[in-house]
């Protein structure tokens, strides 16, 4: 993620989401049926507005925000030690603020496509 000059967020598109989550976070996402989905849509939501509100308390720092433009996270947030949807949310939880959007973004796209 990167904000521009006027503040507001950013992010680059992932080709493909699923790698970002690991094939251990599709899988857990894929056991989702119902209530439980709607649930997890409603996390990755409000975890996005933590995202926008922190961030809106920070001034932007141009030459900072630069080096990050079109840039995805370069790694897998889930691996095989996850074993449960709420690891993952967790997981999520704890992404650094620069990729946490990203992330986010990227889940709420595997989602969408259950």
């Amino acid at each position: 993620m990167w904000r521009g000059e006027d503040g507001v967020c950013h992010t680059a598109a992932v080709p493909n989401p699923a790698t970002v989550l690991g094939a251990r976070g599709v899988e857990l996402l894929s056991g989702l049926v119902g209530s439980e989905l709607d649930g997890v849509r409603d996390v990755l939501e409000s975890l996005e507005q933590e995202v926008y509100d922190s961030v809106e308390a920070t001034d932007v720092e141009p030459r900072v925000e630069s080096s990050f433009v079109g840039q995805n996270p370069d790694f897998e947030l889930i691996d095989e030690h996850c074993s449960s949807v709420d690891e993952l949310i967790q997981a999520l939880r704890l992404v650094d603020i620069r990729w946490k959007l990203d992330m986010l973004m990227a889940a709420g796209d595997v989602v969408a496509d259950l």
